[in-house]
């Protein structure tokens, strides 16, 4: 149960580990993603800027070229004082503008070269993130294939820990073995009064029945007796003589094999009592190994608490 609450533990932690990496990247890739809107956004602002630039000088060079064509008519015209004078007018306020706007188109072109730096260098932080997000993905292969080798342990383990909790649940419990052995010495209790009683209806049996043998044998006995008297006046006497000798023999042979069977079984009550005597020191000695053990199992159990 110690390895199997171990294992658990090592796979929470892993589990835990697992969660603040996959936080770390996600962050990571959240950050990089706004890196990436963000060049993409000032890439498009240049390139708005750069679009007004190319327009700015498309209608720079229109105003000299405008410029220039004033200028030609005032050369062309110089007959007509008043036109003159009003398109030297002219003239020098699109001089004026021109050079207002030129110096405008030069602030704008040093605004928009500065910001060309500006992303030039977010252009390098942008490869400094590509080179941490791959060192990222590659921190989460290795890790994901960590991960997987640990579930893979974890799993391996599981099943280890499954089949000894298996193995456990197959043994019976305390309180079920001394259940197991009440009821082992309540059946054997009964078949031991079934057995007594059994051989004792076979005793008495038997004993029936060698009383009716003896019976039976008394009274044949009986009867050869009196006929042997009835025959007697006609019959010699040594015939009659000889005739209770035999009976007496038979009777005397009867006796001898129920004195055998008695000595026979006074023998076997000396040795069931000799095993009886040796069957009740191991059961005492059985109980004081049960106490023992059971003592011991409290102990433990007290020792070390489930």
């Amino acid at each position: 149960m110690a390895q199997v609450r171990r294992l658990r533990a090592e796979r929470a932690l892993a589990e835990k580990q697992l969660q603040r990496e996959r936080a770390a990247l996600q962050a990571e890739s959240e950050r990089a993603s706004l890196l990436r809107s963000e060049q993409t956004s000032a890439a498009e602002s240049l390139s708005l800027e750069q679009q007004a630039l190319d327009e700015a000088r498309g209608r720079v060079e229109a105003l000299s070229a405008e410029a220039a064509a004033l200028a030609a008519q005032v050369e062309s015209a110089s007959g007509e004082i008043g036109p003159t004078e009003r398109l030297l007018a002219e003239h020098a306020a699109l001089k004026r503008a021109q050079a207002d706007f030129k110096k405008e188109c030069a602030a704008e072109l040093k605004r928009l070269q500065q910001e060309r730096r500006r992303q030039t260098e977010e252009s390098t932080d942008e490869a400094d993130v590509s080179d941490q997000e791959a060192e990222l993905s590659r921190l989460l292969e290795a890790e994901s294939a960590r991960l997987i080798a640990l579930k893979q342990q974890l799993a391996q383990r599981s099943r280890e820990a499954g089949a000894l909790q298996r193995r456990v649940d197959e043994r019976p419990s305390r309180a079920e073995l001394m259940q197991f052995e009440r009821r082992y010495r309540e059946l054997y209790r009964q078949l031991a009064s079934k057995s007594e009683e059994t051989k004792k209806y076979f005793s008495s049996f038997n004993a029936l029945e060698e009383e009716r043998g003896y019976l039976h044998k008394e009274v044949s006995l009986i009867n050869s007796i009196h006929d042997n008297f009835a025959k007697a006046g006609a019959a010699p006497k040594d015939k009659l003589v000889e005739s209770i000798e035999g009976l007496v023999q038979s009777v005397q042979v009867s006796l001898e094999k129920v004195q055998q069977r008695l000595r026979d079984d006074l023998r076997s009550k000396d040795v069931l009592q000799q095993q009886y005597d040796e069957m009740v020191d191991k059961q005492r000695k059985y109980y004081k190994l049960v106490r023992e053990f059971q003592e011991e199992a409290q102990k433990l159990d007290q020792t070390f608490p489930p």
